[in-house]
């Protein structure tokens, strides 16, 4: 896929409030050159500073971070036809630069926050979709799975789901995505039209088999 590889000089305190300078290199993915730069600093000038084991004094602050070299390359990229909520820190950390993802931590810490916060912000920015995951009870391992760079990362219900069972939920009002993709939003609504219990806890594929039992 389109990457850049990119050059990045600059000056930073160690521990000791020291100034060290730096140049070191690394590779991302495309995007605009303003979005990048934002996030090289904010995510990857610290990390390939560590990383290149030519300065091994901690880093305690930036204080200059300049792009002498940015040239476009073809690069492979571990996220791609991953699901967003099984991603390491590392790869959502590409994901940010390639779809401008801005709520996701830069440092790492809870890694199922990182998860949450990359899920909730590439729905809404790519798909199209809220989710509510500051709601109480939110689990994010019970939303249907998002597979970057999958043609269809809604989870695909083509083989389950028939005509009759979209027809029923148009006619009970609950929107349907398309003739063969149902929402998890709106399962959830056509499970309480019937009048079965879920939950946050509740996985996909489980209020699935509960709402259409017979396509099993």
């Amino acid at each position: 896929m389109r990457a850049l590889k990119v050059t990045l000089s600059g000056s930073y305190r160690d521990g000791r409030k020291d100034v060290h300078d730096y140049v070191v290199d690394g590779v991302v993915p495309y995007n605009d050159s303003d979005v990048v730069e934002m996030h090289l600093q904010n995510r990857f000038a610290v990390k390939w500073i560590k990383e290149s084991g030519k300065y091994p004094n901690s880093v305690r602050q930036l204080r200059t971070t300049y792009v002498d070299d940015m040239d476009e390359i073809d690069a492979e990229f571990s996220f791609m036809g991953k699901d967003i909520r099984s991603m390491s820190f590392d790869e959502l950390q590409d994901l940010s630069v390639a779809k401008d993802l801005r709520s996701v931590p830069a440092e790492k810490g809870d890694l199922r926050e990182a998860r949450t916060r990359a899920y909730a912000e590439y729905a809404e920015k790519v798909l199209g979709r809220s989710v509510q995951w500051r709601k109480d009870g939110f689990n994010l391992m019970s939303e249907p799975e998002i597979v970057v760079g999958d043609a269809a990362p809604i989870r695909q219900a083509v083989k389950r789901v028939n005509q009759d069972d979209v027809n029923q939920m148009a006619f009970e009002g609950v929107n349907v995505e398309s003739e063969s993709v149902i929402s998890f939003d709106a399962l959830r609504k056509m499970a309480d039209l019937k009048d079965i219990k879920h939950d946050g806890r509740t996985s996909y594929d489980s209020l699935y088999r509960k709402v259409f039992p017979d396509n099993q």
